[in-house]
């Protein structure tokens, strides 16, 4: 089978072998840069038929995205039968993923250059990195699929490409300046400043840089005009970087390039300091670990501090990220922006990028925030106010990492921490941020926090009511904190016997703010799931053991192991399920009381019914083998515990 390469760093092509391939229609070559520029991760339907028809798609449109992929993968591979998947583009969970890697895309190749050089320059040879370096810069010519840019502008996953490309620009700008070679890395800064005119650190970056080469005059050539840009198309004036980068020229001091100087005019609004944190939680108490380790992320005194929290559904990651921002303020004097990304919310949308970076730049004391110019416009501009400001900001309750790149400041001077549900690798990848899953508290720290909100003389006379009752919370934070609530004036007898009256269901943890209501919270995750993910999350329920493997799930499900796989990677992206350890999945106590009430309300009887007989069928069939082979052998087998989800514990029928 001939080899497929693709191009999307400047004009979108592909080849089998030495052929060039015709990519078909503007709608399909849509489909496939955007699942190029995932560079193998997966793309959901959804995502593509947004990409094509924005938030009004036509009823067919599922249907011609299937249309396409099958005209992709019949154009990879010209005797690809009909519906068959192929070697380069495979279903993946609800959505679609290109198989590549160095060798067949641009980016990747493009990557692997980038951390080759940065290898190099962590071992101490400067020479060899600037190499790398500019050799990875020469693949990225032009913007992400040059002819169809326009169609892509404002795209969450494209202005993260070219924030990528703009970081490694002023990173190789910085170690040319360094080895007295800024001309090595000129035309990559003039490629990338020419494709973000509004980011006035990279312009800033291109005039020190053509000054240093000895092309003083188009320095203050340049300069003017980026100033007069963004004097027409934005309001303001240079910023101080900017007006740095001017003084170096003017003065050739070594030590004024490096840095603002005192004198330089202050941008309009400088002295906005923004406020926006959450007050931090009155009984924040516990998370020890995990405060110390993010802690010593956002204390470090070189590189970009990015700290992602992740976590199931009310584990306390919001809790956490506001307490965490409160400790480290006075480290960050120029102030604090907060927003709620919605990525997992009731009733309304994840939040546009774009629109957040409004409301930040209207913080930071931006007079009239571009609101019509294009979100990299925007996010180009905001890079700039941040560019001399150490501020905090906070990211809460994002859906992906895509919605997060365009928010991300320039400059290792801010500290950003961002929430989610989903574990945001794509973010780790692209800026090196510091991931952090929560898990439920231990005993001790979960009765410690339920001690702050009742008193500990109180929890110290009702101990074993208490100790119960945080047991039967799963000691999920959330959980205590909506029935610490209640204790305030009720007895903890009175609650516990609540709690055990509604065993197996949510209805102790119902609350009029569906903020704090267990069911909504889980809905929310559960509202995202594909119907063949949301009807294995059912099932799971049902089986009597504290996890499951893939093997039993798949049986318990009825479908094909590489299906169930992908729906099990599915439920983890939401964090309806975890996996505690490699092939074992579970789901907390009260997310499976959640999950047993829509199998009763979704699912009829005779189809939980045939699932548990499959399940109790395969487990007497694993029960006989080892019984066998005991009898056979007349020794006890070692049984793997991956085989067997519960040997102990049979399946129980429910009764019609």
């Amino acid at each position: 089978m001939q080899n497929v390469r693709f191009t999307l760093l400047g004009p979108l092509r592909a080849w089998r072998g030495d052929e060039e391939l015709s990519l078909g229609a503007r709608q399909q070559r849509l489909i496939l840069v955007l699942l190029l520029a995932r560079a193998g991760e997966r793309v959901g339907v959804s995502d593509l038929v947004a990409l094509l028809w924005g938030d009004r798609p036509p009823g067919s449109a599922v249907n011609v995205v299937h249309r396409y992929i099958g005209s992709l993968r019949r154009m990879l591979e010209t005797q690809l039968p009909r519906r068959a998947e192929g070697r380069w583009l495979i279903a993946d969970a609800g959505g679609y993923r290109m198989r590549i890697d160095a060798g067949s895309l641009d980016l990747l190749a493009f990557r692997d250059q980038v951390e080759r050089g940065r290898a190099a320059a962590l071992s101490g040879r400067p020479d060899e990195a600037l190499t790398l370096f500019v050799s990875a810069l020469a693949l990225w010519p032009d913007r992400c699929a040059a002819g169809l840019d326009t169609a892509l502008a404002g795209h969450p996953a494209f202005v993260a490409l070219e924030n990528e490309c703009t970081r490694v620009v002023r990173e190789v700008a910085r170690l040319a300046s360094e080895r007295g070679n800024p001309a090595a890395v000129l035309p990559a800064l003039r490629r990338s400043a020419a494709r973000n005119p509004f980011d006035e650190a990279l312009q800033a970056d291109l005039v020190r840089s053509l000054a240093a080469d000895g092309k003083q005059a188009a320095a203050l050539v340049h300069y003017q005009q980026v100033s007069h840009l963004l004097n027409d198309q934005l309001g303001v004036a240079a910023g101080a970087e900017l007006q740095a980068a001017l003084q170096s020229v003017l003065h050739s001091d070594d030590e004024s390039a490096a840095g603002p100087p005192e004198e330089a005019a202050p941008r309009p609004g400088r002295t906005v300091s923004p406020a926006q944190l959450p007050s931090d939680h009155p009984y924040f108490t516990g998370r020890g670990p995990a405060i110390e380790r993010l802690l010593a992320y956002a204390r470090r005194s070189s590189g970009s501090i990015v700290l992602g929290i992740d976590g199931i559904p009310g584990i306390g990651k919001t809790t956490l990220a506001v307490h965490l921002a409160h400790l480290v303020a006075a480290d960050y004097p120029d102030g604090q922006l907060f927003a709620d990304l919605r990525g997992f919310d009731a009733t309304r949308r994840p939040i546009d990028p774009g629109d957040v970076l409004l409301t930040f730049l209207s913080a930071l004391g931006v007079a009239e925030p571009p609101g019509d110019a294009p979100v990299e416009c925007r996010a180009a501009l905001y890079r700039s106010v941040l560019a001399d400001r150490r501020t905090i900001v906070v990211l809460d309750n994002a859906y992906n990492a895509e919605q997060v790149e365009p928010l991300l400041p320039g400059t290792a001077n801010c500290l950003v921490i961002v929430t989610s549900r989903t574990r945001l690798y794509p973010l780790a990848a692209a800026t090196g941020a510091h991931l952090i899953s929560l898990d439920t508290p231990e005993a001790a720290e979960a009765r410690d926090g339920f001690a702050n909100r009742i008193g500990r003389d109180r929890a110290q006379a009702e101990k074993a009511a208490l100790d119960e009752i945080i047991e039967r919370c799963g000691r999920l934070p959330l959980a205590m904190a909506v029935v610490a609530a209640r204790a305030i004036d009720q007895p903890l007898s009175t609650i516990l016997a609540e709690l055990r009256s509604a065993q197996q269901t949510l209805d102790a943890f119902a609350d009029e703010n569906l903020d704090n209501d267990l069911r909504a919270i889980f809905s929310w995750s559960y509202r995202r799931l594909t119907p063949a993910a949301a009807h294995l999350f059912r099932l799971l329920s049902l089986h009597p053991g504290p996890d499951i493997t893939a093997e039993s799930a798949t049986v318990l499900a009825g479908t094909g192991a590489d299906e169930t796989r992908r729906l099990l990677a599915e439920l983890l992206r939401t964090r309806l399920v975890t996996q505690h350890r490699p092939h074992r999945y579970r789901l907390h106590m009260l997310v499976r009381s959640y999950a047993l009430e829509l199998a009763a309300q979704t699912d009829p009887v005779p189809t939980r019914d045939e699932a548990l007989r499959r399940l109790h069928d395969f487990y007497q069939e694993g029960a006989d083998a080892a019984n066998r082979l005991i009898e056979g052998s007349g020794q006890v087998p070692a049984l793997d515990p991956d085989a067997l989800d519960a040997t102990a514990t049979r399946p129980t029928m429910p009764s019609n």
